[in-house]
C-alpha cells in the first residue's frame, strides 16, 4: 500500500494510532501485581500482600526459611510457582505441611558463587517467587541485575542466609 496514492487524513492517522495503542499497552490489573499472603502475616505488608517485583529479606539464626516458605504459602496454593534456590536439603514433607503447593515447588542446587547471579537470574525469569538461601555474599551487581529483573518480569524475590542482600530489600 503507498501511502501517497491513498494518504490519511490527520483525523485518520490519530484514529490508526489510537487502535495501535490500545493493542500494545501493557495491560496490568492491580490484583495481578500483588500475591496473596496468609491471613495472620497480612499486618506485616502494606496492604496485606506481596507487591510483585519486590526482594523481600527472612533474617535470623533460626526458623528464617520456615518464616519466607510461610510468606510464599498462600500464593502458591492460589497457584504461583515457588523455586528454592540453594536450600536442597529441604524438607518436603515440613515444605507441605507449611502450605506450599508441592506440584508448582522446585528446588535448584546452589551453583558456584561465580554462576550464582545467572542461576538465580533465570529463575527469577521463570517462577512468580524466589526463595535464595546464600552461603556466601552475593555481588552488588548481581544484586541489582535481580532487582531489575525482578521488577520487570514481576517476581519476588524473599532472601535468607547469614549474608545480607547487598542493596537494600524492599
Amino acid at each position: 500500500c503507498n501511502p501517497m496514492k491513498h494518504p490519511l487524513s490527520l483525523d485518520e492517522r490519530r484514529e490508526r494510532l489510537a487502535g495501535l495503542t490500545e493493542l500494545v499497552a501493557p495491560v496490568t490489573i492491580a490484583a495481578e501485581q500483588t500475591l496473596s499472603l496468609a491471613p495472620a502475616l497480612d499486618p506485616l505488608f502494606p496492604q496485606g500482600k506481596l507487591r510483585r517485583g519486590t526482594i523481600i529479606s527472612a533474617a535470623g539464626s533460626g526458623g528464617a526459611l520456615s518464616l519466607a516458605l510461610t510468606v510464599c504459602a498462600q500464593a502458591s496454593r492460589d497457584g504461583s510457582w515457588l523455586a528454592v534456590l540453594g536450600a536442597e536439603r529441604i524438607g518436603l514433607a515440613a515444605v507441605e505441611e507449611i502450605g506450599i503447593a508441592l506440584d508448582r515447588f522446585v528446588v535448584v542446587e546452589a551453583p558456584p558463587p561465580d554462576q550464582w547471579g545467572s542461576v538465580a537470574g533465570a529463575l527469577v525469569d521463570a517462577f512468580d517467587l524466589v526463595l535464595v538461601a546464600t552461603n556466601h555474599q552475593i555481588k552488588h551487581h548481581d544484586a541489582r541485575r535481580l532487582q531489575a529483573r525482578a521488577r520487570e518480569r514481576g517476581s519476588v524475590i524473599v532472601h535468607i542466609g547469614r549474608w545480607g542482600w547487598p542493596e537494600a530489600p524492599d
